[in-house]
């Protein structure tokens, strides 16, 4: 039973990321670098 909702909690996040790939692109997000310290 469990291995059953293992199995479609996995396909349900793969389905997802494959989604917002298709949305966003493979680059991060422009968010990721608004708050990371500049490198001098």
């Amino acid at each position: 039973m469990f291995k059953k909702i293992k199995k479609a909690i996995h396909n349900f996040l793969l389905q997802m990321a494959k989604e917002n790939e298709e949305l966003y692109g493979k680059e991060r997000m422009d968010c990721c670098k608004l708050n990371s310290p500049k490198k001098r």
